[in-house]
Formats: structure tokens, C-alpha cells, sequence
């Protein structure tokens, strides 16, 4: 199977050019760097907490109980591919704050006084945390911001409003926006497809307790046949909170692979110019459970999107797998608003 859809991949990229694959799917690290080595000597603990996403970044998550953190901010630091042990920079980012190199770690000022720790409170909280290196480009960028700032800083006594950096990217699809009720969510889609509010079916996930709408739309990929659009409305709230845009299995089993492939790709060109920080991108990457993740990224918030190419059934062992291409907007993938499992903690 891997060298089968590797392959599909591979004629994709020579068809629709962009970002190659190497070895048709590589991470989107080198294996041979230092932080990778140091981090696989490391207890198993940790290694379950630190993940790294590219060669200059790393995320830190509670550990396999759910509740705690073991791992340190050197443990993170230097698990980042490109960073060697005792070579550790003098800032790096945390969750896209500027700390500094003091003599036990990093601080959030640049005496040493206020250490920077891991805990499963703030993670709890404010949801994984996001370790990277200050490129040099984004250190130009940072200080000609902060001279701009300066420049333009009003009196003490004008009040002004902080606006965000940049506006998200993630908004929605179409003129579906994450936040929209139910009824605004269909006059959106009668809108973008032209389409009867017969047209639109509802149905309900009873683990997650969450409602969706969902139609049939052909011809938004090249080739690749009808797509089913999914609105998923929270479990709190009864507002949106994701889109599924899904091709070929299980709904369309008449779509070529190859189609799906070339699909595949031309997505994730279309994302990797969007304009996302380059740090919170992660492309082919082949995933655990043998999925292919063509395409993720992440704003502030938790807004993410997730390109996926996998193998959704197989009836008998001579038949070739049969494939999904999944795309997902999340307004939160940290928390999203559905149901959590119960937990079997003390029943068993």
C-alpha cells in the first residue's frame, strides 16, 4: 500500500509541480540532526510529551496520563532538530513570546529572574505549547516593527485599541464563517451552490453530540467528481465550529486515485501560499496509523487546517484500497466544542 499511493504522490507532484516529496513522504524534520538524537535519548516520558514538527520547532503536550508534564524547557529547546546541546540559542519563541537564555534555562526577562517552567496547568489552559527558533529574517521583521512602534506611539493620554498581529486565515469556507447559527449557515450554502434547503441533509453524532449539515457538491477539485461538505455545529454552543470537504471514499467510489492524488497536491500548493507562519506548517508527513498528512497549519486560537490523504476499506486482500481526500477547517482544534468521553478512571 505505501508504495503504491507513495507512488500516486510522486506522478502528482511531476504533473502539478510545487513543494516535492522526498522519497515521495518524508517528515518535515532530518532525522540526522542533534535535537532529533537528543530527543530519542530521552525517557520514554518525555519523548511522549515533546513532539517535533520541523527543523525548527517543537510542541510540548501533557504526557500519557493526561494530567502532568515531566519535561523541562531545555528538554524542548534542545529537541528542536537544528538546536545542540550546551549551543542552546539566546531567545527562542514560546507560544510566539520572546525568552531568553539564562544560566538554568530561559527566562521571560533578560536578567534570569522570571523562569520560564512547563506545566500541565498552562497547557490544560492554553493548550500545547509551541517551542521555535527566531530565524533571522523574523528577527529583521521584529525590530523593524518595534522602531515602527515607536515612531508612531501615541500620548500617554490617547487610548488606543491593540489589534492582532494579522487577521486569521482561517475564517470558514466560502461565506460559511466559524460562529454562524444554524439558519445562517444554510442561507450561506444556498448562496455559495445555488442549491434548495431540500438539498441539505442534518444528521447528529451521538458520541460527540454534535449536529451537521452536509451536501453533495461535483467539480470543486479538477477531475475529482462530486465532494460531500460537512458543517459541524458544536455540542455547546449549536454554532460551527468545523468543516469536512471529503472526496472519493466512503461516499464517491467512482473517483480515480490518481485523481485524488493530483487533488491532493494542487490543495496543498494552493494552502502552502496562503501566507502561514512557516513554523506552524507541517507537510507529507506520513502519520502513525499509516494516513498521509499532506498538508497542517495552525493560527493563534487553535484555528487549523488539515489536508489528509488515506485508505478508508479494502474488501478483500486482492483488491487495491479504496481512498479519502479529507480537507478540515477547525475553529478550535485544542478544544473543540464537543462532548468529552466519559472517563473509566477507578471503574475498572
Amino acid at each position: 500500500m505505501d508504495r503504491w499511493i507513495g507512488a500516486l504522490l510522486f506522478f502528482a507532484i511531476l504533473e502539478f509541480g510545487g513543494i516535492p516529496f522526498v522519497n515521495n513522504i518524508q517528515p518535515a524534520f532530518s532525522e540526522s540532526k542533534p535535537g532529533v538524537n537528543y530527543r530519542k535519548k530521552l525517557p520514554k516520558k518525555k519523548r511522549s510529551e515533546i513532539r517535533i514538527l520541523n527543523d525548527f520547532s517543537v510542541e510540548v503536550g501533557l504526557g500519557a496520563d493526561g494530567k502532568s508534564v515531566s519535561s523541562n524547557i531545555l528538554d524542548a529547546v534542545r529537541s528542536i532538530p537544528l538546536v545542540k546541546k550546551g549551543k542552546e540559542p539566546k531567545q527562542i519563541l514560546f507560544d510566539d513570546k520572546t525568552i531568553y537564555r539564562s544560566k538554568r534555562g530561559y527566562s521571560t526577562d533578560r536578567q534570569g529572574k522570571k523562569k520560564v517552567k512547563l506545566t500541565s496547568k498552562y497547557i490544560r489552559s492554553r493548550g500545547k505549547i509551541l517551542i521555535s527558533l527566531i530565524r533571522p529574517s523574523e528577527k529583521i521583521v521584529k525590530k523593524k516593527n518595534e522602531a515602527q512602534q515607536l515612531e508612531q506611539k501615541p500620548a500617554l493620554s490617547q487610548k488606543t485599541k491593540i489589534k492582532p498581529s494579522q487577521d486569521p486565515i482561517i475564517e470558514g469556507y466560502r461565506s460559511v464563517k466559524f460562529g454562524m447559527s444554524r439558519n445562517e449557515i444554510i442561507t450561506a450554502i444556498k448562496k455559495d451552490f445555488d442549491i434548495a434547503t431540500s438539498q441539505i441533509r442534518t444528521e447528529k453524532n451521538e458520541i460527540e453530540s454534535t449536529v451537521s449539515l452536509s451536501v453533495d457538491v461535483p467539480g470543486l477539485l479538477p477531475d475529482a467528481g462530486m465532494a460531500r461538505v460537512i458543517y459541524i455545529l458544536g455540542y455547546e454552543s449549536n454554532l460551527l465550529i468545523q468543516i469536512n470537504i471529503i472526496w472519493g471514499a466512503p461516499f464517491f467510489s467512482n473517483i480515480s486515485d490518481k485523481a485524488l492524488a493530483s487533488g491532493s497536491a494542487l490543495l496543498r500548493n494552493y494552502f502552502f501560499k496562503k501566507g502561514f507562519e512557516k513554523n506552524r506548517m507541517n507537510l507529507n508527513t506520513r502519520l502513525k496509523n499509516g494516513d498521509y498528512l499532506i498538508f497542517r497549519a495552525t493560527e493563534e486560537g487553535g484555528r487549523a487546517v488539515n489536508l489528509i490523504l488515506k485508505e478508508i476499506q479494502r474488501n478483500q486482500e486482492s483488491e487495491k484500497p479504496k481512498l479519502s481526500l479529507i480537507l478540515s477547517y477547525m475553529e478550535n482544534h485544542l478544544f473543540p466544542d464537543i462532548k468529552k468521553k466519559p472517563s473509566l478512571e477507578g471503574l475498572f
